[in-house]
């Protein structure tokens, strides 16, 4: 299993989204967020996708990109251990 690049969160959504809008259709999507999960999956990544925003794409268009950059995501890169702040 190759090692994963550890990045914070704001990193991991920054990159999807730039990955994303490389898609025709998909120039206005945004990734807002991605779950942190307790234990690393069977795969050894530390995270789960979370929000994203079409951007006026229809489903069909932004959908199949989105797991495309989600799965490539989750192969390259696993989350840092960040503080959790609770207001």
């Amino acid at each position: 299993m190759a090692t994963r690049e550890v990045v914070t969160k704001k990193a991991l959504c920054e990159w999807m989204t730039a990955e994303m809008r490389k898609h025709k259709g998909c120039e206005g999507c945004r990734v807002d967020g991605v779950y942190r999960l307790q234990e690393p999956d069977a795969d050894g990544c530390n995270w789960s996708p979370g929000h994203y925003n079409m951007g006026g794409a229809p489903e069909q268009v932004a959908g199949p990109v989105a797991r495309e950059v989600f799965a490539a995501a989750r192969a390259k890169f696993n989350l840092i251990n960040e503080p959790t702040l609770w207001h």
